[in-house]
Protein backbone atom coordinates (compact mmCIF):
# COMPACT_ATOMS: atom_id res chain seq x y z
CA UNK A 1 0.00 0.00 0.00
CA UNK A 2 1.36 3.39 -1.00
CA UNK A 3 0.30 6.64 0.63
CA UNK A 4 1.59 10.20 0.30
CA UNK A 5 2.10 13.13 2.65
CA UNK A 6 3.73 16.30 1.27
CA UNK A 7 7.46 15.56 1.14
CA UNK A 8 7.04 11.91 2.09
CA UNK A 9 5.60 8.80 0.53
CA UNK A 10 4.91 5.56 2.41
CA UNK A 11 5.14 1.97 1.27
CA UNK A 12 3.61 -0.56 3.65
CA UNK A 13 4.49 -4.24 3.81
CA UNK A 14 3.11 -6.97 6.05
CA UNK A 15 4.86 -10.17 7.11
CA UNK A 16 3.98 -13.34 8.97
CA UNK A 17 6.03 -14.86 11.80
CA UNK A 18 8.02 -11.70 12.63
CA UNK A 19 11.27 -11.90 14.56
CA UNK A 20 10.49 -9.03 16.94
CA UNK A 21 7.38 -8.00 18.86
CA UNK A 22 7.39 -4.37 17.74
CA UNK A 23 4.19 -2.86 16.38
CA UNK A 24 5.82 -1.53 13.23
CA UNK A 25 9.22 -0.96 11.65
CA UNK A 26 9.82 2.34 9.87
CA UNK A 27 12.67 2.62 7.38
CA UNK A 28 13.91 6.10 6.48
CA UNK A 29 14.89 6.14 2.82
CA UNK A 30 16.12 9.18 0.91
CA UNK A 31 14.70 8.72 -2.57
CA UNK A 32 17.09 7.89 -5.41
CA UNK A 33 20.15 7.40 -3.18
CA UNK A 34 20.73 3.87 -4.49
CA UNK A 35 19.80 1.99 -1.31
CA UNK A 36 16.21 1.01 -2.08
CA UNK A 37 17.03 -2.46 -3.46
CA UNK A 38 19.10 -3.23 -0.36
CA UNK A 39 16.20 -2.20 1.87
CA UNK A 40 13.82 -4.53 0.03
CA UNK A 41 16.36 -7.36 0.23
CA UNK A 42 16.75 -6.90 3.99
CA UNK A 43 13.05 -6.77 4.86
CA UNK A 44 12.42 -9.80 2.63
CA UNK A 45 15.23 -11.85 4.17
CA UNK A 46 14.48 -10.82 7.76
CA UNK A 47 10.82 -10.65 8.75
CA UNK A 48 11.73 -8.16 11.42
CA UNK A 49 8.17 -7.14 12.34
CA UNK A 50 4.61 -7.84 11.27
CA UNK A 51 4.35 -4.43 9.63
CA UNK A 52 7.08 -2.49 7.81
CA UNK A 53 6.70 1.02 6.43
CA UNK A 54 9.32 2.45 4.08
CA UNK A 55 9.30 6.23 4.46
CA UNK A 56 10.38 7.70 1.14
CA UNK A 57 11.85 11.12 1.85
CA UNK A 58 12.10 13.40 -1.18
CA UNK A 59 14.72 15.47 0.65
CA UNK A 60 15.01 19.18 1.32
CA UNK A 61 16.66 19.83 -2.05
CA UNK A 62 13.71 18.43 -4.00
CA UNK A 63 10.81 19.29 -1.73
CA UNK A 64 9.74 22.53 -0.08
CA UNK A 65 10.40 22.12 3.64
CA UNK A 66 10.92 24.65 6.42
CA UNK A 67 13.77 27.03 5.43
CA UNK A 68 15.71 25.97 8.54
CA UNK A 69 16.05 22.47 7.07
CA UNK A 70 19.06 23.16 4.86
CA UNK A 71 21.51 20.36 5.68
CA UNK A 72 21.33 16.55 5.48
CA UNK A 73 21.41 16.02 9.29
CA UNK A 74 18.45 18.40 9.70
CA UNK A 75 16.62 16.69 6.86
CA UNK A 76 17.15 13.38 8.66
CA UNK A 77 15.76 14.86 11.88
CA UNK A 78 12.72 16.03 9.93
CA UNK A 79 12.17 12.46 8.71
CA UNK A 80 12.36 11.17 12.28
CA UNK A 81 9.82 13.74 13.44
CA UNK A 82 7.52 12.81 10.56
CA UNK A 83 7.66 9.19 11.73
CA UNK A 84 7.07 10.05 15.37
CA UNK A 85 4.03 12.12 14.42
CA UNK A 86 2.54 9.23 12.48
CA UNK A 87 3.41 6.73 15.22
CA UNK A 88 1.79 8.93 17.85
CA UNK A 89 -1.36 9.36 15.75
CA UNK A 90 -1.48 5.59 15.21
CA UNK A 91 -1.07 4.98 18.97
CA UNK A 92 1.67 2.40 18.54
CA UNK A 93 3.13 0.97 21.75
CA UNK A 94 6.61 0.71 20.27
CA UNK A 95 8.33 1.21 16.94
CA UNK A 96 11.64 0.25 15.37
CA UNK A 97 13.26 2.88 13.15
CA UNK A 98 15.95 1.86 10.67
CA UNK A 99 18.02 4.14 8.45
CA UNK A 100 18.30 2.89 4.89
CA UNK A 101 21.97 1.89 5.09
CA UNK A 102 21.18 -0.72 7.77
CA UNK A 103 21.84 -4.43 7.37
CA UNK A 104 21.21 -7.23 9.83
CA UNK A 105 23.50 -9.93 11.14
CA UNK A 106 22.10 -13.45 10.80
CA UNK A 107 22.36 -13.69 14.59
CA UNK A 108 19.11 -11.77 14.83
CA UNK A 109 17.37 -14.97 13.72
CA UNK A 110 18.81 -16.83 16.71
CA UNK A 111 15.96 -17.63 19.16
CA UNK A 112 18.26 -16.70 22.04
CA UNK A 113 18.56 -13.10 20.87
CA UNK A 114 14.93 -12.91 19.77
CA UNK A 115 13.73 -14.05 23.18
CA UNK A 116 16.01 -11.60 25.01
CA UNK A 117 14.78 -8.64 22.97
CA UNK A 118 11.12 -9.64 22.94
CA UNK A 119 11.15 -10.26 26.67
CA UNK A 120 12.49 -6.75 27.18
CA UNK A 121 9.88 -5.23 24.85
CA UNK A 122 6.99 -7.08 26.46
CA UNK A 123 8.04 -6.36 30.04
CA UNK A 124 8.90 -2.68 29.63
CA UNK A 125 6.36 0.03 28.98
CA UNK A 126 8.45 2.89 30.35
CA UNK A 127 10.21 5.71 28.52
CA UNK A 128 13.06 3.86 26.81
CA UNK A 129 15.12 3.53 23.65
CA UNK A 130 16.65 0.16 22.78
CA UNK A 131 19.59 -0.18 20.39
CA UNK A 132 19.99 -3.25 18.18
CA UNK A 133 23.35 -1.88 17.08
CA UNK A 134 25.46 1.29 17.42
CA UNK A 135 29.01 2.54 17.77
CA UNK A 136 29.48 2.55 21.55
CA UNK A 137 31.93 4.99 23.14
CA UNK A 138 31.40 4.21 26.83
CA UNK A 139 29.18 1.39 28.11
CA UNK A 140 28.17 0.47 31.65
CA UNK A 141 26.23 -2.70 32.55
CA UNK A 142 22.51 -2.26 33.05
CA UNK A 143 20.83 -5.67 32.95
CA UNK A 144 22.05 -9.15 32.11
CA UNK A 145 21.98 -8.45 28.38
CA UNK A 146 21.96 -4.66 28.11
CA UNK A 147 24.17 -1.66 28.75
CA UNK A 148 23.70 2.07 28.77
CA UNK A 149 26.20 4.65 27.68
CA UNK A 150 27.26 7.23 25.12
CA UNK A 151 26.93 6.09 21.53
CA UNK A 152 27.14 7.06 17.87
CA UNK A 153 24.80 5.78 15.20
CA UNK A 154 21.03 5.53 15.46
CA UNK A 155 20.41 3.28 12.48
CA UNK A 156 18.48 0.60 14.43
CA UNK A 157 16.62 1.79 17.53
CA UNK A 158 13.37 0.69 19.18
CA UNK A 159 11.37 3.55 20.74
CA UNK A 160 8.70 3.15 23.41
CA UNK A 161 5.30 4.83 23.38
CA UNK A 162 6.26 7.16 26.25
CA UNK A 163 9.42 8.24 24.42
CA UNK A 164 7.41 9.00 21.30
CA UNK A 165 5.10 11.25 23.31
CA UNK A 166 7.95 13.27 24.84
CA UNK A 167 9.81 14.30 21.70
CA UNK A 168 10.61 18.02 21.70
CA UNK A 169 10.51 19.10 18.08
CA UNK A 170 12.17 22.46 18.58
CA UNK A 171 15.59 21.55 19.92
CA UNK A 172 17.00 18.79 17.71
CA UNK A 173 19.93 19.52 15.41
CA UNK A 174 21.52 16.07 15.34
CA UNK A 175 19.60 12.88 16.06
CA UNK A 176 22.56 10.92 17.52
CA UNK A 177 23.45 13.70 19.93
CA UNK A 178 19.80 14.17 20.83
CA UNK A 179 19.48 10.52 21.87
CA UNK A 180 22.57 10.81 24.06
CA UNK A 181 20.64 13.24 26.25
CA UNK A 182 18.54 10.27 27.30
CA UNK A 183 21.47 8.42 28.87
CA UNK A 184 19.37 6.91 31.65
CA UNK A 185 16.64 5.81 29.23
CA UNK A 186 19.00 3.98 26.89
CA UNK A 187 19.34 0.23 26.63
CA UNK A 188 22.02 -1.11 24.31
CA UNK A 189 21.97 -4.80 23.48
CA UNK A 190 25.24 -6.42 24.50
CA UNK A 191 26.18 -7.48 20.96
CA UNK A 192 25.42 -5.73 17.66
CA UNK A 193 22.67 -7.33 15.59
CA UNK A 194 22.28 -4.55 13.05
CA UNK A 195 25.01 -2.59 11.30
CA UNK A 196 25.67 0.39 9.10
CA UNK A 197 28.97 1.36 7.51
CA UNK A 198 30.37 4.89 7.43
CA UNK A 199 31.77 5.80 4.01
CA UNK A 200 32.07 9.48 3.17
CA UNK A 201 28.58 10.81 2.43
CA UNK A 202 26.88 14.17 2.07
CA UNK A 203 25.46 13.66 5.56
CA UNK A 204 28.84 12.90 7.18
CA UNK A 205 30.28 16.15 5.78
CA UNK A 206 27.94 18.02 8.12
CA UNK A 207 28.49 16.02 11.32
CA UNK A 208 28.67 18.45 14.24
CA UNK A 209 28.34 21.49 11.97
CA UNK A 210 25.97 23.24 14.40
CA UNK A 211 28.42 23.15 17.31
CA UNK A 212 32.17 23.89 17.50
CA UNK A 213 32.90 21.19 20.07
CA UNK A 214 30.87 18.57 18.21
CA UNK A 215 32.57 19.58 14.98
CA UNK A 216 35.95 18.86 16.58
CA UNK A 217 34.71 15.55 18.01
CA UNK A 218 33.35 14.55 14.61
CA UNK A 219 36.85 14.94 13.14
CA UNK A 220 38.14 12.51 15.78
CA UNK A 221 35.22 10.15 15.13
CA UNK A 222 35.93 10.12 11.39
CA UNK A 223 39.59 9.31 12.06
CA UNK A 224 38.65 6.40 14.33
CA UNK A 225 36.13 5.14 11.75
CA UNK A 226 38.83 5.06 9.08
CA UNK A 227 41.42 3.58 11.44
CA UNK A 228 39.30 0.57 12.46
CA UNK A 229 37.75 0.15 9.02
CA UNK A 230 34.14 1.02 9.83
CA UNK A 231 33.83 2.64 6.43
CA UNK A 232 34.30 -0.75 4.76
CA UNK A 233 33.45 -3.66 7.10
CA UNK A 234 31.81 -4.51 10.42
CA UNK A 235 34.89 -5.76 12.30
CA UNK A 236 35.28 -2.37 13.95
CA UNK A 237 31.94 -2.80 15.69
CA UNK A 238 33.25 -5.65 17.79
CA UNK A 239 36.40 -3.70 18.61
CA UNK A 240 34.32 -0.75 19.84
CA UNK A 241 31.93 -2.94 21.83
CA UNK A 242 34.89 -4.59 23.56
CA UNK A 243 36.78 -1.37 24.31
CA UNK A 244 33.69 0.49 25.49
CA UNK A 245 32.95 -2.27 28.02
CA UNK A 246 36.41 -2.41 29.59
CA UNK A 247 37.00 1.33 29.98
CA UNK A 248 36.09 1.26 33.67
CA UNK A 249 38.56 -1.55 34.35
CA UNK A 250 41.27 0.36 32.50
CA UNK A 251 40.47 3.50 34.51
CA UNK A 252 40.74 1.59 37.79
CA UNK A 253 44.08 0.10 36.74
CA UNK A 254 45.39 3.55 35.81
CA UNK A 255 44.30 4.97 39.18
CA UNK A 256 45.92 2.09 41.04
CA UNK A 257 49.13 2.54 39.10
CA UNK A 258 49.15 6.29 39.84
CA UNK A 259 48.63 5.63 43.56
CA UNK A 260 51.47 3.14 43.71
CA UNK A 261 53.93 5.39 41.91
Amino acid sequence: MNTKSNCYEYETYKFKNPLLDVDVTYIIHLQNNGRYDSVIEQITKYNISKKVIIVLNKGYKKCSKDPSINKPPLDLVDAYLEIFKQAKDSKYDNILILEDDFFFDDKIKDPFHQNNINEFINKNSLNYIFYLGCIPCILTPRTQYTYNGFTLGSHSVIYSKDFIKEINKNKINDWDMFLNRYYFNKYIYYTPLCFQLFPDTENSKHWGSHNTILSFLSIIAKYIIKFIGLDKNTNGYFIMYFLSKIWLLLLILIIIKCIWI
